[in-house]
């Protein structure tokens, strides 16, 4: 497939790096051509012995991740709370509901959980997905791109998910559906970039601040993005705005 355009500004102007890699001359995003089914892919492949995101020794046991799993991610999980309340202190007495996007094994929510009245999630993998239900909590299986909510939740959070999303179109529509006060998303950046063919890590994009700001902007007030807790990444702190007032 020809790669005509920049995926998030729409620009023509882009530069073919490497083999099936284009970079945007205008907003300096990144799209990796992945030719295949990304959902097959990271139901699949991701994460499995020989691909990217390999579990850890000692984290998974008969189908359950182990108690060392969580630990391992703890440290992480106390970052991402902390960061959420240096952006916006309000943050947990104005949100009662929290989904979850991609919520993996489940620890972030194993930490936020007592913060909010309901919590959700949604997860491709069938092995995170029964380890959440194990763990009592709600979860939506599938591509989040495709998951019929019908409901929206104060909080949305997305934490290295969106770069997993070919199409970003479908995921901001759907991000427009569900939230109904703060989406916070955290992005990797400044990766090496790899032919698709041969080593595909299940990342089809990489944003720069720009275009990050260029998805969202219409549809989203902009109150922060910086530096994010897994670095190098770049964190967003978005508020939804109201049709009828906003702009």
């Amino acid at each position: 497939m020809l790669v005509k355009s920049c995926k998030v500004c729409k620009s023509i102007n882009i530069k073919n790096i490497s083999h099936k890699v284009y970079k945007c001359k205008d907003c300096q995003h990144t799209y990796i051509n992945y030719t295949r089914d990304g959902i097959k892919y990271h139901k699949e492949l991701y994460r499995n012995p020989g691909h990217h995101g390999t579990r850890g020794a000692g984290e998974l046991q008969n189908g359950i991740f182990t108690k060392l799993f969580h630990e391992r991610r703890i440290p992480i999980c106390n970052k991402r709370v902390k960061i959420l309340k240096e952006t916006l202190p309000t943050i947990f007495s104005e949100c009662h509901t929290l989904l979850d996007i991609g919520a993996g094994g489940g620890t972030f929510l194993d930490t936020v959980k007592q913060r909010f009245t309901e919590v959700e999630c949604t997860e491709v993998s069938d092995l995170c997905i029964n380890n959440l239900k194990e763990r009592g909590y709600v979860v939506y299986p599938g591509s989040f791109t495709k998951i019929n909510l019908n409901k929206t939740y104060d909080l949305v959070t997305c934490w290295h998910v969106l770069e997993h999303v070919e199409n970003l179109q479908q995921f901001l529509k759907k991000a427009i559906e569900v939230t109904n006060k703060y989406l916070v998303l955290e992005v990797p950046i400044n990766r090496k970039l790899k032919n698709p063919d041969k080593d595909f890590d299940g990342h089809f994009h990489y944003f720069s601040s720009k275009s990050l700001e260029l998805l969202f902007k219409k549809d989203f007030h902009i109150l922060n993005i910086r530096d994010g807790v897994q670095m190098p990444c770049l964190y967003a702190l978005l508020q939804k705005k109201n049709i009828d007032n906003d702009d």
